[in-house]
């Protein structure tokens, strides 16, 4: 959606003339534009990667769990 409003801020540079400050302006519009429309995929990646920990987190808890449970058992049964 933002790339609507950032791709005319760059097409426009066909028509400026080589005015240095006009065409930093421009840059600095796509430039800001470009940077809001990465949040949302940066907040996304964040999101996968911390719900990643909190599954390796719950997988190593039941690991342990089981862990524990067999030597529990191992030993009532005289098995150590």
């Amino acid at each position: 959606m933002l790339t609507f409003f950032a791709a005319p801020v760059m097409l426009s540079l066909r028509t400026m003339e080589n005015d240095a400050t006009m065409v930093q302006q421009a840059f600095n519009k796509f430039h800001f534009f470009g940077f809001i429309r990465e949040l949302p995929g940066v907040i996304f990646l964040r999101l996968c990667f911390g719900f990643k920990k909190i599954i390796l987190l719950t997988l190593d808890i039941e690991i342990m769990e089981t862990e524990i449970m067999t030597k529990v058992f191992n030993s009532r049964r005289g098995l150590s």
